[in-house]
């Protein structure tokens, strides 16, 4: 019995805590549940020649003009990689290499001449950014982008 009352303890503990976790969690979001983009922290910096050219929030993707494409059922929606380029003064380049933290993916891709055209930044519902594109294979994409090195 002593054992049994443990059990029923501890799983009262981990549902207290679990639900303390959600409370604060929602309390600390912006409507709708929606990752509030004036208070995250997450930056994607553009980079050429070792210069930052310029950092932008989910805030700054989301004022850009949006794209959308359908990929295995789902809707793609974000800023074209070219507008989110030339946002921060960047027209002329031979090639772009999109890096995230590699934590799903191998963290980087390139992109030479065509292959940027249709390539989009989908801001993804967890509050980080995809690379992805009608022409960019499902494996080539990459998640939690955090740096864009014009080459």
């Amino acid at each position: 019995m002593t054992r049994r009352t443990g059990l029923i303890v501890a799983a009262a503990v981990i549902a207290a805590a679990v639900g303390l976790y959600w409370a604060l969690d929602l309390t600390t979001r912006g409507d709708a549940g929606a990752p509030d983009a004036s208070a995250s922290p997450y930056t994607i910096s553009i980079v050429r020649a070792g210069t930052t050219l310029g950092t932008l929030t989910l805030g700054d993707l989301r004022e850009l003009p949006q794209e959308t494409f359908e990929q295995f059922g789902k809707t793609e929606e974000g800023p074209a990689l070219a507008d989110v380029l030339a946002s921060v003064g960047v027209d002329e380049y031979s090639a772009v290499e999109v890096r995230g933290m590699g934590l799903r993916d191998d963290g980087r891709q390139r992109y030479e001449g065509a292959a940027l055209d249709g390539a989009l930044l989908d801001i993804a519902k967890r509050g980080t950014v995809k690379s992805c594109g009608p022409a960019i294979d499902w494996r080539d994409r990459v998640r939690d982008v955090t740096t864009i090195v014009i080459l």
